[in-house]
C-alpha cells in the first residue's frame, strides 16, 4: 500500500499535497497513460497464447484508490492512484501507482470528486 506518511514526510509542504486518509475508493481511466499500449482490441498476428494469457488486461476504466492529491508548479492536481492490474487469465497481479489528471479520476458511484 502507498506508504502515505513518508511521502507526506518527504515532500514537506502540505499545502501541494493532500494525503486521503482513509485512501479513496475511485475508478481511474488508465488509457490516459496506457491506451498506447492497447491502441487495439485484437493483438497482433505473431503474439503467442502464452503473451495473451499472462499479459496484462487493459480495461479503460479500472477500480482503483485515490491515496494523495499532489499539486503541480502550473497549480494543476495530479492524482495519485494505486490500481491492481490483472493478467486476462487472472493467474498475475501486480499494483501500481499512476499519476493521473483529475479528468482521469472519478469517485466510485459518484462522478465528481
Amino acid at each position: 500500500m502507498f506508504a502515505s506518511t513518508s511521502v507526506a514526510d518527504s515532500w514537506g509542504h502540505r499545502r501541494t499535497l493532500r494525503i486521503c486518509n482513509p485512501a479513496v475508493p475511485v475508478t481511474v481511466d488508465l488509457s490516459v497513460v496506457l491506451g498506447w499500449a492497447f491502441a487495439t482490441r485484437r493483438p497482433p498476428i505473431g503474439v503467442s497464447l502464452d503473451t495473451r494469457a499472462h499479459g496484462v488486461r487493459f480495461e479503460p476504466d479500472h477500480p482503483g484508490l485515490l491515496v494523495a492529491w499532489l499539486r503541480a508548479s502550473s497549480g494543476q492536481w495530479i492524482g495519485i492512484c494505486e490500481v491492481q492490474l490483472w493478467s486476462t487469465n487472472a493467474r498475475c497481479v501486480i499494483t501500481e501507482r499512476f499519476w493521473l489528471p483529475p479528468s482521469a479520476v472519478r469517485r466510485r458511484g459518484d462522478p465528481q470528486l
